[in-house]
């Protein structure tokens, strides 16, 4: 493929999420269409499965290929709304060949939220191609968890807005970069299914990093803060 048309794919991909087809397979796993292609003048590659499964705040992806020729490695790339975008996580070196290939790779602490994924790969002479996009749904109580400045503007004030799928019980805490509890904003105590929205005065406390804790029946998810003044 000429390096080009891979920009032109870039951009596609970061400018509209719909552009290949999704393909839920149930449960909490997701599965990629096959797709073979020459990504240049000798490289080459045919994924025959790319798919991925939660476990709780960790996801594993898994690809196989066949016909592996010139690739340097497979750059792996998720997107949220935490993100905003999509963000390169990880490289995973190609091992080229005509044989079957298989692959594995554990993303850690995924947002607490369903989760898209791609893979990019590289060709040595610097040639693209990109995979069929994956969702990796979250199953469990918690379907979102973002925190987001207050929508008027005031200082060090913020909103966090936590999606339900079920009844549970929640607590919110905030917490300093060094895991010390700050004070609790929420809980614990139960919630209906549906979206929730708290808010976080943060105006009295000092510049610097925060987290955002939530608990949940299902574990914890955590969200960055940075307090300015």
């Amino acid at each position: 493929m000429p390096l080009v048309l891979a920009s032109m794919l870039l951009f596609a991909i970061t400018n509209s999420m719909e552009l290949f087809p999704l393909q839920d397979v149930g449960g909490s796993s997701t599965t990629a269409s096959v797709f073979t292609a020459d990504i240049g003048s000798t490289s080459a590659v045919q994924i025959r499965r790319f798919r991925g499964a939660r476990n709780g705040r960790d996801v594993t992806l898994e690809w196989s290929t066949q016909g592996e020729c010139d690739l340097l490695h497979y750059e792996i790339q998720r997107a949220s709304s935490q993100s905003r975008g999509w963000k390169k996580i990880d490289i995973v070196p190609a091992n080229n060949g005509i044989q079957s290939q298989t692959y594995s790779y554990l993303d850690r602490n995924a947002p607490a939220e369903d989760v898209r994924y791609l893979l990019r790969v590289h060709g040595k002479n610097n040639e693209l191609l990109y995979s069929d996009i994956i969702i990796v749904p979250i199953e469990g109580v918690i379907r979102s968890f973002a925190v987001m400045p207050e929508p008027f503007g005031k200082l060090n004030s913020y909103v966090v807005s936590i999606g339900s799928v079920k009844p549970a019980e929640i607590s919110l805490t905030l917490m300093t970069a060094a895991g010390q509890t700050v004070k609790k904003i929420f809980g614990p105590t139960g919630v209906d299914a549906g979206d929730h929205t708290f808010n976080l005065d943060c105006s009295d406390h000092s510049a610097g990093d925060y987290i955002v804790r939530l608990e949940t029946p299902d574990g914890d998810f955590q969200r960055g803060l940075i307090l300015g003044r």
